[in-house]
């Protein structure tokens, strides 16, 4: 059949040849195709600082992230797609893309290994990221820490005054507890949520 189409304000038509499915029908459309190429520094630090702000954003809405999961699970509603998911439900959808079905259209051995690949690349952005929250037992509490006490001795140079006492970081401990505390609770509470109301690709 003969098709005609309208592409950015060109008028054109072409002709196509209809598929049959196995169940009898004939069909027309369009499928996606994946092309391999080397990416240049740039294009791959782009990527990165791509990931890097996805990652940050996602750590910005980790509360209420959390509240929907415990929400979904206790309603029964179904969960956000794109919400927040356990080491858990990272390997079943693992698992799903790199299974023996070619149905996300993942085939070979190549391309399964990159599937694997961007997966762990992508945690290891969020475990990095997440680190650097200015909370102790993080290690971005302890960043903090070091930067309040270098702060504190160069303003004592500056004003010709004796170095001042290091930070005693060991007077943060009650918070370091709460954040150990909430830290526990939300592990717990994702892979509760991954083995009774998992997310899935299918």
């Amino acid at each position: 059949m003969e098709v005609s189409y309208s592409r950015e304000g060109r008028n054109a038509s072409v002709r196509l040849r209809a598929v049959e499915t196995p169940q009898g029908a004939h069909v027309l459309g369009v499928a996606s195709a994946l092309e391999r190429r080397r990416a240049g520094l740039p294009e791959t630090l782009a990527a990165y600082a791509r990931l890097a702000g996805g990652t940050a954003s996602a750590i910005v809405r980790l509360p209420a992230a959390a509240w929907d999961v415990g929400a979904a699970l206790v309603t029964g509603t179904e969960r956000d797609g794109s919400g927040l998911m356990s080491i858990v439900g990272v390997g079943r959808i693992a698992g799903e893309v790199t299974g023996g079905t070619s149905a996300f259209g993942i085939d070979g051995a190549l391309q399964k290994l990159a599937v694997i690949l961007s997966l762990l690349a992508s945690l290891n952005m969020a475990l990095g990221i997440f680190n650097l929250i200015p909370l102790p037992p993080l290690d971005g509490g302890h960043i903090a820490g070091a930067l309040v006490e270098g702060a504190r001795g160069l303003y004592s140079r500056l004003r010709g005054r004796d170095a001042p006492a290091c930070v005693d970081t060991a007077r943060l401990m009650p918070l370091t507890w709460c954040v150990a505390a909430v830290l526990i609770a939300l592990t717990a509470l994702l892979v509760l949520a991954d083995i009774i109301s998992p997310l899935t690709l299918r």
